[in-house]
């Protein structure tokens, strides 16, 4: 007996889209080291990074004297992902004992090292140094050294710094007889001068509130840490928000920031960075499940009462006693990481670094990812500094050892993967069988006359359109794995299909669509005629079980039974 022929013809055009809180992925862990790297360099104290550059200091360089101090501009490759040394930068009029490196901060193709222990008005008064890249030819050469009006002697001025665009704050917290102090300077962008326009100190500080301690700077807003601040108690701490007035120029205070809970020894303020409407701070000597088990505090700019409002306080989910959670911080959108450099997985200190996320429904901020090093060993402080820029994390090692070389020191980076990444362009999968400019955003499309053998798609280019055909002895069935998902993160699922089987109706069967074997939806079909497929869409969610999920295409002959 002749058996009838079954005829499943469909053109399938699928985007794997992520509006449902799919989540980044930093994975890709590239380790970096100094090419000339020696014990105590502490290559990683400070990291920053803008773009596919990146600078690390290692104040503990000894090129112009002992611990004269050395930084390392970092570049990543955008076509293998590596990340490589491109040069190392000294001071001009570097000498012994300066630690220059001891904070770094960059911006498009400007760099500001921080050299806390210059000693240019009095012993260890501190300065910080510009540095330029040449687009023509990616060299870096110095551009200018920043010091204080009336900078004095252990000031410490460069312990703290950041850079946005033709802005540079440098931070002191020693400043004036220990109380702190922070310095704004603007370049010229006509001539590249640079010169200092502010001064913030806090007149009622006391004796060692270290108001300086971390600096932050975006366009026209700067924060500032305190972590000595006694409102709440000695060193619980306090950050200010200052803004420069556009009508002017001058910088004002715009409110001084306390955690709701703080308490004496909390260190709030000891890290500072601010991303548009958004303010993490640090509060890293935190007392929550245990002593210094640390916290960060999110703020939110409130454009109605015209205040900054404390959203949420994030503590670890595995936190211990001197984790240190909060030492770094680093906002960029809606994703934060923070640092934990004496986290205890598996070796004593050796630190960790945790991702969190804003769900952009509710607001909270959630965790999404912890790293740790994949070679972590004692006391190496993973996660000392960490710096993010759109999908590039970097995280600095400070105490890293290699070999016998005792705090040599490394930098971490990582590149946030996601389903789409590397595949087509605006995060859409496309699954291999695109439409192949035939039939994509068509409401019907032309399938031709018939055959002998069934029908013939004149108009179905080779690729366009994917034919599951079969007896009922066979097997229909397509699949394609897709890379690099959250586990647990829901992902959006759209697509346009056309079902038409020969010799039976325009309405029989369905499309099955299954998630690693599991059913996730039956499709019917949108309709027919003898000269024409109609098409439709469809648009299913499904929760990722897995990193790489598979997701199949089969051909049903009805609701109960299948071929796949």
């Amino acid at each position: 007996m002749a058996m009838k022929k079954l005829v499943w013809m469909f053109l399938l055009t699928l985007f794997l889209v992520f509006p449902l809180g799919a989540h980044a992925d930093f994975s890709n862990e590239v380790k970096v080291l100094a090419s000339d790297g020696a014990a105590s360099d502490s290559f990683g104290l400070p990291v920053d990074v803008s773009g596919d550059i990146a600078i690390a200091g290692a104040n503990g360089k000894d090129d112009n004297g002992l611990n004269s101090g050395a930084a390392y501009i970092l570049e990543r490759d955008s076509v293998t992902g590596d990340w490589s040394e491109k040069v190392k930068l000294l001071a001009s009029d570097g000498a012994q004992g300066d630690s220059f490196g001891s904070f770094v901060s960059i911006s498009g193709d400007t760099a500001l090292v921080g050299a806390g222990l210059t000693d240019d008005n009095g012993t260890d008064s501190g300065s910080a140094y510009v540095f330029v890249r040449n687009p023509g030819d990616g060299t870096w050469s110095e551009q200018a050294k920043l010091l204080p009006t009336d900078g004095k002697a252990g000031d410490k001025i460069g312990l703290a710094v950041s850079l946005s665009g033709d802005l540079a704050a440098v931070g002191g917290r020693l400043a004036d007889s220990s109380n702190g102090a922070v310095y704004i300077f603007v370049r010229d962008a006509s001539t590249g001068s640079w010169t200092q326009e502010a001064k913030f100190w806090e007149s009622n500080s006391a004796f060692l509130q270290q108001f300086g301690d971390a600096v932050a700077v975006q366009g026209d807003t700067l924060v500032v840490g305190s972590s000595g601040d006694a409102d709440k108690g000695q060193y619980a701490g306090a950050a200010y928000v200052y803004v420069e007035n556009s009508v002017t120029g001058n910088w004002e205070l715009q409110q001084k920031l306390l955690a709701s809970d703080g308490a004496a020894s909390d260190r709030f303020g000891s890290s500072v960075s601010i991303s548009g409407d958004f303010i993490a701070i640090g509060a890293d000597e935190d007392d929550g499940s245990a002593t210094n088990t640390g916290a960060v505090y999110l703020y939110e700019w409130n454009s109605g009462t015209a205040n900054w409002d404390q959203k949420q306080k994030l503590v670890a989910p595995d936190a211990a006693g001197s984790d240190f959670f909060g030492f770094s911080v680093s906002l960029e959108g809606n994703n934060l990481v923070v640092g934990s450099h004496y986290d205890d997985d598996d070796y004593t200190g050796s630190g960790s670094v945790y991702v969190f996320e804003r769900n952009s429904s509710t607001g909270v901020w959630e965790q999404i990812q912890k790293l740790l090093a994949s070679d972590r060993s004692t006391n190496a402080r993973f996660g000392q500094s960490v710096s993010l820029s759109g999908d590039n994390l970097v995280v600095g090692a400070m105490t890293d050892e290699l070999g016998i070389n005792a705090n040599n020191g490394s930098v971490y980076a990582y590149s946030s993967a996601s389903a789409c990444a590397g595949l087509v362009e605006n995060c859409d999968f496309e699954i291999e069988v695109p439409s192949n400019g035939t039939g994509g955003g068509w409401t019907s499309y032309d399938i031709g006359p018939y055959d002998s053998d069934g029908w013939v798609s004149t108009n179905c280019k080779e690729g366009s359109c994917f034919d599951l055909n079969g007896f009922s002895n066979q097997m229909p069935t397509i699949e394609q794995t897709v890379p690099g998902l959250t586990v647990g993160a829901t992902y959006e699922l759209t697509g346009d299909y056309a079902i038409y089987a020969f010799n039976w109706s325009c309405s029989y069967g369905q499309l099955a669509i299954d998630i690693n074997g599991e059913n996730l939806v039956k499709l019917d079909p949108p309709g027919c005629t003898n000269t024409q497929i109609t098409w439709g869409s469809f648009s299913t969610n499904f929760v990722a079980p897995t990193s790489d999920v598979t997701i199949a295409f089969r051909a049903q002959i009805d609701g109960d039974r299948d071929y796949a």
